[in-house]
């Protein structure tokens, strides 16, 4: 999977987990990939940039926002 697809993949992702399942997740919720991982660990830096999660470690990050209530 192309890295464009996978951010979009991880955008509707986040989006379903915040309305369904809480805001609190690792980067190994998500994907037990460590080449994923390394590019969801860097795409939380724009997200958390734009307001949609607040990092919490390395590996943990907590939703804010929807990332549909923003520009990305």
């Amino acid at each position: 999977m192309n890295k464009t697809k996978l951010k979009k993949k991880f955008l509707i992702t986040l989006e379903i987990f915040y309305q369904n399942y809480g805001n609190v997740w690792s980067v190994k919720d998500f994907s037990k990939n460590s080449n994923v991982q390394a590019v969801l660990r860097d795409y939380l830096l724009l997200l958390e940039e734009k307001g949609v999660v607040k990092l919490l470690d390395s590996d943990k990050f907590k939703i804010i926002d929807l990332p549909s209530n923003k520009d990305i």
